[in-house]
């Protein structure tokens, strides 16, 4: 299903471990701003796919739109970092 991030705060919580495990992965500095949208299935655990925006601080702060997979088992204690990919602007 489609997801309300703005009034879901464990989306929030999955989007800030991306947003981390990313920068420990990539040696980059990110801060996530905001979730854009995102939707979740649920199989076998749940996988959380999420647009989101994050700022660079390496980069005078600018804005960047990022795809984002996350797939949690919550009762093994398991998250796991699929995918996180920079989505183009388009001008």
């Amino acid at each position: 299903p489609i997801i309300a991030p703005e009034e879901d705060r464990k989306v929030v919580e999955i989007a800030d471990f991306a947003v981390d495990k990313h920068n420990q992965l990539a040696k980059t500095n990110l801060k996530l701003s905001n979730v854009i949208n995102g939707t979740m299935t649920v199989l076998g655990g749940t996988y959380y796919e999420l647009a989101i925006s994050a700022v660079d601080r390496r980069k005078a702060n600018a804005a960047q739109n990022y795809a984002t997979l996350v797939y949690e088992k919550p009762w093994q204690h398991l998250k796991i970092l699929v995918s996180f990919k920079e989505i183009p602007i388009s001008v």
